[in-house]
């Protein structure tokens, strides 16, 4: 059953990544944020030593990826690279690799296609509360987004893929 698993979810942006490791739908047993480089310094390979050490430890059943919104953009090759790195990571421990899309996630969450993406870390926070300090408050329309709201996306990407009927409320 695959509310049981342990998995290891991440989400890749333009500059940086976010990552979570979860014991089923109920435990999420490490989280955290790193950012990437491409300056001919192979930065980005370095930072991948994160995740590639996280996988090694955890010893995740699978490697759940969130797809992304946007193709073609010009953050892409740096993003796929890390990809297909983490995918032959995923390879070399033998872990299945799958990719979540946006619309997976907001089904599971049973959010409108216009629901915002606070209301999904809201319901993250509220199920874990060790994470509800790294919450950040609702931005405007014309704020940035704020760095740790990568990681709630990761931990979103994971519940959607253990419980893809609906996340139910947490347990008390």
């Amino acid at each position: 059953m695959r509310n049981t698993e342990r998995i290891m979810a991440i989400d890749l942006r333009r500059s940086r990544f976010g990552y979570a490791v979860l014991d089923g739908s109920n435990t999420v047993l490490e989280w955290g944020s790193g950012e990437m480089w491409a300056d001919g310094k192979r930065r980005g390979d370095f930072k991948n030593t994160r995740i590639r050490s996280v996988l090694r430890v955890s010893s995740p059943t699978t490697v759940v990826v969130r797809k992304s919104q946007y193709r073609g953009s010009l953050d892409s090759p740096l993003k796929d690279r890390l990809l297909r790195q983490i995918k032959r990571d995923a390879e070399e421990y033998s872990t299945p690799f799958t990719m979540i899309s946006q619309a997976e996630i907001r089904r599971a969450f049973h959010l409108p296609k216009r629901g915002s993406k606070y209301k999904i870390a809201s319901v993250i926070a509220q199920r874990f509360p060790e994470l509800r300090v790294k919450l950040p408050a609702e931005r405007r329309a014309w704020e940035p987004e704020l760095h740790s709201m990568i990681v709630f996306d990761a931990i979103a990407a994971g519940l959607a893929y253990l419980q893809p009927d609906g996340i139910s409320e947490p347990p008390e």
